[in-house]
């Protein structure tokens, strides 16, 4: 169930398991089954807490490198529940390994401007005094519905009203009006 739905769709379908195991009063099942649900369990709790540790609020504020970081972790649990090495605590191992490692990049990423650029993606700038930077939007595939959208979100309802739009390391378009 987790290839298809991933952690909370198999979740649910655990409990639904469980459920008709109660009531159709096969026990053996209920054990299996609830083990499974506990697991699941643990597994998305420990990835919503590893995701408020990296200081992340919401999705769109997770860099390609720690979204990659996130999807890694929840592969490692994953396998440590249903795959081949079914031990839990080899798969809290696993996840530590990649969270301590995550910890170092992020440390060398604070003092190196150079690595971090590499690793995290610099800003593009694609809208200047009220002018789109035709050739950044093709480079960075931004289409001018996305654009708009953006402004719109800084309240800025015409591109000659920007002073700036700048998509950020994050995929996320900030924009800033020109001075009165």
């Amino acid at each position: 169930a987790s290839i298809f739905m991933g952690d909370t769709g198999s979740l649910a379908l655990g409990g639904m398991i469980g459920t008709i195991a109660v009531a159709t009063k096969h026990e053996i099942v209920l054990a299996v089954v609830g083990g499974l649900f506990v697991l699941e369990a643990v597994s998305v709790i420990v990835q919503v807490v590893s995701f408020r540790l990296t200081g992340k609020r919401q999705v769109g504020a997770l860099t390609p490198f720690d979204l990659i970081v996130l999807l890694i972790v929840s592969n490692v649990l994953q396998n440590a529940m249903i795959g081949p090495d079914n031990s839990v605590l080899g798969g809290f191992l696993g996840a530590g390994t990649i969270f301590a490692a995550n910890a170092v990049v992020a440390r060398l990423t604070y003092f190196s401007r150079r690595l971090e650029r590499l690793i995290d993606g610099t800003p593009t700038q694609l809208v200047h005094d009220g002018h789109v930077d035709e050739a950044a939007m093709r480079h960075e595939l931004v289409t001018r519905a996305e654009l708009h959208a953006a402004l719109r979100e800084a309240g800025l309802f015409e591109v000659a009203q920007a002073r700036f739009a700048t998509l950020e390391a994050t995929g996320k378009i900030t924009a800033g009006a020109k001075r009165p």
